[in-house]
């Protein structure tokens, strides 16, 4: 993050004494440029150098919100964290050597998929590895309990939290291996027993 930090200011420390000599149209669109440059050198140079030994170790170096859950995959992993007490982020990485790397926006690929009742599944992707990830959020009801399955046999994780109505709000997710054209989730409610 600090290299980061560095390789950012000093890029742009160049473009200031750079756009002094030059006229200011040219010189936006270098500072442009640069800009674009220094995004893109510093992604790269993440990738390709930067090792971490543990995934939790990598999701520090990307942020400093609390670690709520780590899902391991075949070649990659997935963590989770907690912005606020209804906020969570994923992090991807990749497992490299006996360590992690970030997966670049490149090496990662999205797609939606229903799942009745208007809800939505995110599906993600890491390219080049057969590993793909199931994300959701779902309601249910304060007294029952959500039962989460799919074709591949997959145990989701949950957590779940109070949002003072009538119904808890469900966030579900897991390593599902790879998906096939027949992959479903379903979800189910049953009430608990007292």
């Amino acid at each position: 993050m600090i290299l980061t930090i560095i390789c950012i200011i000093s890029l742009f420390a160049g473009a200031v004494i750079i756009a002094r000599k030059i006229h200011r149209k040219i010189c936006r669109h270098l500072l442009f440029c640069l800009l674009i440059l220094a995004v893109v050198a510093v992604g790269v140079f993440g990738n390709t150098f930067l090792r971490f030994q543990t995934p939790e170790d990598a999701s520090r170096y990307l942020s400093t919100d609390p670690i709520v859950d780590t899902v391991e995959g075949e070649n990659s992993c997935l963590v989770i964290t907690q912005k606020d007490s209804s906020t969570f982020n994923n992090s991807f990485f990749m497992k490299d050597g006996g360590g992690y790397r970030v997966i670049t926006p490149f090496q990662l690929q999205r797609n939606q998929m229903q799942l009745g009742n208007g809800r939505t599944a995110s599906i993600y992707t890491i390219k080049g590895t057969m590993d793909d990830y199931v994300l959701f959020f779902d309601t249910a009801p304060i007294d029952s309990e959500s039962v989460i399955t799919d074709t591949n046999g997959t145990v989701f994780r949950t957590v779940t939290f109070e949002t003072g109505a009538a119904d808890n709000v469900i966030f579900a997710y897991a390593y599902v291996g790879q998906i096939g054209e027949d992959y479903e989730v379903y979800v189910t409610s049953s009430s608990r027993q007292s």
